[in-house]
């Protein structure tokens, strides 16, 4: 199948004419395909690619250019207007080979039909629904990229989807079509301004499909597509934003996208989305991985980023909690503030809580949800991050034994459970980076710090701490309930220095996977790319204090990347219980209350002798 070998990612925060693309690796005869949004309503103009698509929205520009690589060394320089703008450019491997009519003599005609005086685009391998470069004609118009509607008169005309542009000319002998990979292309065509964000509908005309979705929009709000499709980049330039995610399609079958969300409010966010469908070269022997939509693991609970409104979905409380005491500690209500570009995803926003120093309460913020939350079915686990302000405040936190961080949440009559998600001197607490955490909220093993009633629907969750030896500064972000289902599991390859690694297996190696030499216990070997497979680790911990460090497998449905990497959790609190259906063969073994699962190593090293 079309495969991504490899993206590269600009972004230009100060105003430019000038937008010089990074180029990601790529080989000769790759589909190149260019990902461009900018603040201003001009286009983009550049030598030697070609658009694919390109829509405006109120104070945006949007578009999709494409080049067949002729080299392994292909640039591109967009101009433009002096203003902000991004770009996200892919290299595909495994498209569909190019199809190319040689020098023919081609009449064009402004109904939109290409008829070529001798020969047969269909005897050339040309057929409906591919994506074709027009090219030698005399008028600009005709010289462009154009989708097969049909191919008649024995093969020799070509109607196209969409003749506009085109003009009524003779052909001379220098005309010529080649096919571009592409199989179709869709646009949303209207400006979206409320979460979620629409992203674009398709039916592709062939099976076994790699699609890509491009989200243009106004201002800066980072935005992310919704799970079901895999984010390669989200991020913003300041004053306009994109978000580039993909999916597979087995089947020629209609495809929508599932929306996007964002890390500021989307009230000026007007936004446009692309869809492309690459065509595959029938050999199947990568597959990127990517989630079966039919059976999405996830859904955003609240952005968490400390404001009342859509983009936290609730309402951040002001005076006081609904909980009066949590566990066997009462309950102090501190005020909600955001701190802006701090979050999971770092172009989003994080909450930020600054409760007082106090040995016997737990002081914190409350958030009432819009729209209750079914956290029962499903067996689904909450997800969520958070991070010190400054490690500092990991000296001031309480010991998770006695209240250190609690995450709490409750339902319309206040019965609620509560779990501890960090504490001082605890091993899966960590000062100086993003912790997380997943909470099996119907777990049959109770982990919980303090519950009351039977928990139906949720719609308020509470941020406590227990600041016992000072005033805790922290900062949540990002919380979704995330369900245990098989994700798609081909081995795959991608450049080591797109992925951090869940754990090592060879002693005194980095964290993160580089293209440098990497230390083995035998020596040193340089690593040329990891074959990988489809699953993460959470390590498990019960709330009474006492850790465990053995691994637990799950699948990578669970898994949100974002930006030029995807994100493994690193060590996280993890409040669950068996049975789990587990995506990858693991080796259970039982050790007291909590069962352990035994990692099987997830890495295989293709080397290279150093």
């Amino acid at each position: 199948m079309a495969k991504i070998r490899d993206y590269a990612i600009t972004i230009n925060t100060v105003a430019t004419a000038s937008l010089v693309c990074e180029m990601p690796v790529h080989a000769t005869g790759d589909v190149l395909l260019a990902f461009l949004n900018k603040d201003s309503t001009t286009g983009f103009a550049g030598t030697g690619w070609n658009a694919l698509q390109a829509q405006n929205s109120a104070g945006a520009h949007g578009a999709v250019w494409t080049k067949r690589a002729t080299s392994s060394s292909e640039t591109i320089t967009f101009t433009l207007t002096l203003e902000t703008c991004l770009a996200v450019v892919v290299a595909v491997k495994n498209a569909e080979a190019e199809i190319n009519s040689g020098l023919i003599t081609i009449n064009c005609n402004s109904a939109g039909t290409y008829t070529r005086t001798a020969g047969s685009f269909t005897t050339d391998g040309f057929e409906p629904g591919q994506s074709v470069l027009f090219s030698g004609n005399t008028s600009a118009g005709n010289n462009v990229i154009k989708i097969i509607s049909t191919i008649t008169g024995a093969g020799t005309i070509i109607t196209v989807t969409d003749a506009t542009g085109m003009v009524t000319e003779s052909g001379n002998g220098d005309e010529r079509a080649v096919s571009t990979g592409v199989d179709v292309t869709a646009v949303t065509g209207a400006d979206d301004l409320t979460f979620p964000l629409a992203g674009a509908t398709m039916t592709p005309i062939d099976n076994n499909c790699l699609l890509f979705d491009w989200l243009s929009t106004d201002i800066g709000i980072g935005p992310s597509a919704l799970p079901g499709w895999v984010n390669i980049f989200t991020g913003d330039a300041g004053a306009n934003s994109g978000c580039l995610s993909y999916t597979y399609q087995k089947t020629a079958a209609s495809v929508t996208h599932s929306g996007h969300w964002g890390g500021v409010t989307s009230t000026a966010a007007d936004s446009r989305a692309f869809m492309i469908a690459i065509r595959d070269n029938g050999s199947e022997t990568e597959v990127d991985p990517y989630v079966d939509r039919a059976t999405v693991g996830s859904a955003v609970v609240s952005s968490i980023v400390g404001v009342t409104g859509e983009i936290d979905a609730g309402t951040w409380a002001t005076t006081a909690l609904s909980l009066a005491t949590v566990g066997a500690k009462s309950t102090t209500f501190d005020a909600i503030a955001t701190v802006a570009d701090s979050g999971y995803i770092p172009f989003w926003g994080s909450a930020s809580f600054t409760p007082a120093t106090s040995t016997t309460n737990l002081v914190g913020s409350e958030l009432g949800l819009t729209t209750a939350t079914d956290m029962q079915t499903g067996s689904p686990l909450l997800f969520g991050t958070w991070n010190f302000l400054t490690p500092r405040d990991y000296v001031d936190l309480g010991k998770a034994s006695t209240g250190g961080l609690i995450i709490a949440v409750a339902d319309s009559t206040n019965d609620y459970k509560a779990w501890t998600i960090g504490g001082q001197f605890d091993k899966t607490t960590n000062p100086d980076k993003r912790n997380k955490f997943a909470i099996q909220v119907n777990q049959t093993t109770s982990t919980t710090y303090g519950a009351s009633g039977t928990l139906n629907n949720v719609n308020k969750v509470l941020y406590l701490a227990a600041g016992v030896y000072g005033a805790v500064a922290w900062r949540g972000s990002n919380l979704s309930p995330r369900r245990f289902l098989p994700a798609v599991q081909p081995p795959y390859r991608l450049p080591l220095n797109k992925w951090k690694s869940p754990l090592m297996m060879e002693p005194d190696a980095s964290l993160y996977l580089t293209g440098m030499a990497l230390p083995r216990r035998y020596g040193l070997a340089f690593v040329l790319a990891a074959v990988i497979r489809s699953i993460m680790m959470l390590m498990p911990r019960p709330s009474n204090g006492q850790e465990r460090q053995t691994p637990l497998i799950t699948s990578l449905s669970m898994l949100t990347p974002t930006q030029s990497e995807l994100n493994f959790l690193v060590r996280p609190a993890i409040h669950c219980a068996l049975p789990i259906p587990f995506s990858f063969p693991a080796q259970l073994t039982i050790g007291g209350s909590m069962p352990a699962i035994r990692l099987l190593p997830p890495w295989t090293f293709l080397e290279r002798a150093s």
